[in-house]
């Protein structure tokens, strides 16, 4: 994202010094003492609020449409992630938290189902034998934890990939009130 920024902000550094040579001419035409007259005042100041305010506020539409682009990229990267390439959206994290969410589940029933079965052995048979040491149980734990700590496991409300969502949302609604609060729109109606 920012070489996009930075060739947007090329692009506008381009256009404001052409604009600046426009502007300087328009100066010297609306100065111009040897042309005068109703027509020429006329023209003068249609010139002179007309033509120069739409270039202007072409440049100020530029200039607060860069400050837009650069404040969501280093909010972004404060908020949600500071990769430089980092690319989320929604509906693939809720992919992810769902995919992962049913594997923690078979992992739970499958583990539950197994340590059962050892439960049962160690009760039916454990003492035929006499073996010093019942049957052992495989050891789960760290594989649920490890997945509940990324999809939440049972609570919907919890995990890694929850805590990225709602940072993800809380940065689209930041970065929606930032941008109505710049007025984009009133600048654009005039142009």
């Amino acid at each position: 994202m920012n070489s996009v920024i930075t060739d947007i902000e090329s692009c506008f550094k381009n256009y404001k010094s052409q604009a600046d040579v426009v502007l300087l001419k328009f100066d010297n035409f609306v100065n111009n003492d040897s042309f005068q007259g109703d027509e020429a005042d006329a023209s003068k100041e249609f010139v002179n609020t007309v033509e120069k305010g739409f270039i202007n506020s072409q440049l100020e539409m530029q200039k607060k449409l860069l400050e837009m682009y650069r404040h969501a990229v280093t909010s972004f990267a404060e908020k949600v992630d500071s990769a430089p390439n980092a690319r989320i959206d929604l509906e693939h994290l809720n992919e992810a938290e769902a995919e992962l969410r049913s594997i923690y589940r078979e992992l739970v029933s499958y583990s539950d189902f197994f340590e059962s079965v050892v439960d049962d052995l160690n009760r039916n048979h454990g003492n035929v034998y006499n073996f010093s040491r019942p049957y052992s149980k495989p050891y789960s734990k760290p594989a649920k934890e490890a997945l509940s700590h990324l999809c939440g496991g049972d609570d919907l409300d919890a995990g890694f990939i929850h805590s990225v969502k709602q940072a993800f949302i809380k940065y689209d609604m930041e970065e929606s009130a930032y941008i109505d609060s710049m007025k984009l729109i009133n600048v654009a109606r005039y142009i």
